[in-house]
């Protein structure tokens, strides 16, 4: 059984990385004009975005505590 924590949590780590790395990446996709616009963002918007990570962050500790 322990032998199947390993895999998961390197799954996991995977699944987790690529979703924070993804808006990174795909940045090299988009024109300029798109990406000025992109960085236009009030600051309601990037609080709950924090927030939303902080979550999942607690979310994911509390998974892997139980």
């Amino acid at each position: 059984m322990t032998s199947m924590k390993v895999p998961a949590l390197l799954l996991m780590a995977y699944f987790l990385l690529s979703i924070f790395l993804h808006p990174c990446l795909s940045l090299g996709l988009q024109n300029i004009s798109e990406i000025t616009e992109a960085y236009r963002n009030d600051a309601k918007a990037i609080d709950q975005g924090i927030a939303y990570m902080l979550m999942l962050i607690a979310l994911v500790l509390t998974y892997l505590i139980h």
